[in-house]
């Protein structure tokens, strides 16, 4: 659960929070030169709701709905690639990836894991997948475009 925070103040830009989306920003970049626009387009996306749903102290507004979205339809997408993966080992590592980012996402929910928020939230939910993104545009092919 997300710490609770007076409503009219923000996290920095130097907050882990925020900045740990930067592997996500490189992802774009690597995804663009390698022509892998669907997912550089789902990236930058996820970035321009989750940054600032993050800044807010992730308080519920029409942006953190749309950062679920965002959020799940990239996760979604991931797990369609699954299915597409080249060989054994790609599929083991984006399989694991996508395990352990699912249970970060589940123990974020839980009582007994609120107090690591700051923490597991930034390295579960965006640092891992961004490697998962990482290793589609590498070794994988676009599906739509």
């Amino acid at each position: 659960m997300p710490p609770l925070q007076n409503a009219h103040t923000n996290r920095g830009w130097a907050d882990f929070h925020v900045i740990s989306h930067i592997p996500f920003a490189c992802v774009v970049l690597l995804a663009v030169y390698k022509q892998f626009y669907e997912i550089a387009v789902l990236i930058t996306l996820v970035l321009a709701t989750s940054i600032p749903y993050h800044i807010g102290f992730e308080g519920r507004s029409m942006i953190s709905y749309v950062d679920n979205c965002t959020a799940f339809t990239l996760s979604m997408y991931g797990n369609v690639q699954l299915f597409f993966s080249p060989s054994a080992l790609t599929l083991g590592i984006n399989l694991s990836l996508g395990i352990v980012g699912g249970i970060f996402f589940i123990l974020g929910y839980t009582t007994a894991f609120a107090p690591y928020y700051d923490y597991m939230h930034p390295v579960g939910l965006h640092i891992i997948p961004a490697i998962w993104c990482t290793v589609v545009v590498l070794f994988q092919h676009p599906l739509l475009f």
